[in-house]
Parts: C-alpha cells; sequence; structure tokens
C-alpha cells in the first residue's frame, strides 16, 4: 500500500485488523445466519443485507486464529467487497476506528497466519498497531492455505 488510504479498524480474536475503507459496503450488528452444512469453520453461514445473500466469514477463523465464536454476545458484520464486484461478509468483535494509511509501519515482519496474500502491510493509528488486509485474499474462498513464517 504505497498511497494514502482510508482503513476501517476492525478487533478480532483480540487482535486490531484495518481493512480498506472503499471496500467496506456496510456495517451492521451480526445478526442470525443460515448455516451451510460440509462447509469449513470459517464460513458461519449466509447471511441476508439489503436483500442480498451473502456468506460470512469469520475473520478470526480465516485468519487461523482462535475464535470467540459465538460466545462473543456483541459481534459485528462487516461487508466488504472484493475486487471480483462480490460481496463477503466478516464477522469481527468489534469495529474501533477509521485511519489513514499513510505508509506501512517499518521494520515489522509480516504475520505467519491467514491465506497467502492477506496481509498488506501495517497501520500506526492513535490506539495502537494494526495488521491491514487484503479484502481480496480474504474473500477467496478457494484460498485456504495457510502462509508459513
Amino acid at each position: 500500500m504505497s498511497q494514502p488510504a482510508d482503513m476501517l479498524v476492525v478487533t478480532a480474536s483480540g487482535q486490531r485488523f484495518a481493512l480498506p475503507a472503499a471496500a467496506v459496503r456496510a456495517v451492521a450488528p451480526l445478526g442470525p445466519l443460515t448455516r451451510v452444512p460440509l462447509q469449513p469453520a470459517e464460513l458461519l453461514g449466509l447471511a441476508c443485507l439489503r436483500g442480498e445473500i451473502i456468506a460470512v466469514l469469520d475473520l478470526a477463523r480465516r485468519l487461523g486464529l482462535d475464535s470467540a465464536g459465538e460466545a462473543t454476545a456483541c459481534r459485528f458484520l462487516v461487508a466488504v467487497s472484493s475486487g471480483g464486484g462480490e460481496t463477503c461478509g466478516l464477522a469481527v468483535d468489534d469495529v474501533s476506528e477509521a485511519a489513514r494509511l499513510d505508509a506501512a509501519a517499518p521494520g515489522l515482519p509480516a504475520p505467519a497466519h491467514g491465506p497467502a496474500g492477506a496481509f498488506a502491510g501495517w497501520l500506526q493509528t492513535p490506539l495502537g498497531l494494526a495488521e491491514a488486509l487484503n479484502v481480496n485474499a480474504l474473500c477467496d474462498f478457494g484460498t485456504t492455505d495457510q502462509t508459513a513464517g
């Protein structure tokens, strides 16, 4: 991310992540989901958002982290558009702030979790560091391999 970008900072599994604000279509409380049998645990189910059916992924599980799952009383759905124009939902624990990514924080290694290409850099915000994520890699259901550190 070489150009400044507005980011939405969310929390999942106690960690902070930044999503490109331009890709965010909606933020809403996580409502009831329709389960889809025989799918990976990261796919929580399907939701209806403004008349559109979208797949909802648990962001923490998608990144290979422990998930608070349904134990968290207040979860949010962040609907994001991928590069292919499709919308997927990301279940997160909290939406904390909007921030501007001017340049990646120097000297920090890429994390060893998540699907290939999911890590886009580090974002320094007033509330601390956040891991910037690539929405296209997150929403690509064909990408399930975890990166090797």
